[in-house]
């Protein structure tokens, strides 16, 4: 069995992605509170919050342009401490060094689905885009506002530690890093690319 554990906490079992062995997922009681504020109710919050820490089960330590697929992982535990991700951002287009950064915990996601940690930051944002994949979104640090097509920035919550959202692929949507910088665990289902409205 492996296990997540963050102080405060509350848990549940889950099934491992790849190689089915059951999960104990603990997550943080305070993010679980503010997603169930969301009318998601407690044990769909709660769902939400673990589906967004699965990827963390499956790492490995370093990405590099020419990964090309993750290691065998049955039967094996892969743990990239906090430190080592945060020396590891590298931004997410290269020919765009003002561009969010991106540190690669699992996946590659010039090909496939991965897991990273995002860096955002201040005032990033304000242009609509969308992504081929769909993606989770678990807020680790900072605040942010997400919005979707049809929406304004200055209508929608500002979004802090904890919060969560889901972004369908295909979907034009915006968002904005309102703190110093901000920092995400985003899951995507496939490669990441952008494309803009305007």
């Amino acid at each position: 069995m492996h296990t997540i554990q963050l102080s405060r906490r509350q848990a549940t079992r889950l099934r491992h992605p790849l190689n089915g062995e059951s999960i104990m997922v603990v997550c943080s009681l305070h993010a679980v509170r503010r997603m169930d504020r969301t009318g998601l109710g407690t044990r769909s919050a709660f769902l939400a919050c673990a589906a967004s820490l699965l990827g963390s089960l499956v790492c490995i330590p370093a990405y590099s342009s020419d990964v090309d697929q993750i290691p065998p992982t049955e039967g094996r535990t892969y743990v990239v401490p906090y430190e080592a991700a945060e020396a590891r951002f590298t931004p997410l287009y290269a020919d765009n060094p003002n561009s969010p950064q991106i540190s690669v915990l699992w996946g590659n996601p010039q090909t496939g689905p991965s897991a990273a940690l995002f860096r955002f930051p201040l005032n990033y944002g304000g242009r609509f885009h969308s992504h081929s994949a769909a993606y989770h979104l678990s807020l680790m640090e900072g605040t942010m506002k997400h919005w979707d097509e049809g929406q304004l920035e200055a209508d929608v919550p500002i979004q802090t530690a904890g919060a969560y959202w889901y972004q369908p692929g295909g979907q034009l949507h915006s968002d904005n890093c309102l703190s110093e910088f901000c920092v995400a665990f985003v899951v995507f289902d496939g490669a990441i690319d952008s494309a803009y409205a305007d």
